[in-house]
């Protein structure tokens, strides 16, 4: 039998797992910006009539995959859910499966989860985050880290754009 999901019990899923990264800077960078995703994505709701407990579970979980590898982190999301028991809906499979740049989310809940996933990098706390690890890192890591930032802030002005 499946396990059903609440919003605590993906929570508690989700920051047990990102405990078990082992780069600590990695590890804060995706709880922030977990915690970020469902904070931003309720707001976004918050006229909507939408499933709120689905939000938060799918904000929770969208990222679990990331802890396997980067590429491909919202099949690996659902591997791990599937894996570790849970039961996974039709809209929350479809949350965490669109919720990339690339992704085509069907349900009200899935587009919110892109949108704030997308714009969640506007947060200055997750550039601290990235600066507060960058004097430990050489050059070329400096490097890769702004590659990154590079590409999630195209990710979001290209989901702005289409918003406004």
């Amino acid at each position: 039998m499946k396990i059903q999901l609440t919003a605590k019990i993906a929570e508690n899923f989700a920051k047990k797992s990102i405990g078990t990264i082992k780069l600590k800077e990695d590890a804060e960078f995706i709880l922030f910006h977990t915690k970020s995703v469902v904070d931003t994505t309720l707001m976004l709701a918050e006229d909507k009539k939408v499933d709120r407990e689905l939000i938060i579970i799918a904000g929770w979980l969208h990222d679990m995959g990331k802890i396997m590898e980067l590429e491909n982190h919202a099949q690996h999301s659902l591997e791990v859910l599937e894996k570790n028991g849970f039961e996974v809906s039709k809209k929350l499979r479809d949350c965490i499966i669109n919720h990339g740049s690339n992704g085509n989310p069907e349900c009200e809940e899935a587009k919110l989860i892109q949108f704030a996933d997308k714009i969640s990098i506007l947060h200055p706390e997750l550039v601290k985050i990235l600066v507060k690890y960058s004097f430990k890192k050489t050059n070329s890591e400096k490097e890769k880290d702004l590659d990154f930032i590079r590409k999630l802030l195209n990710q979001c002005i290209d989901v702005l754009r289409l918003s406004f």
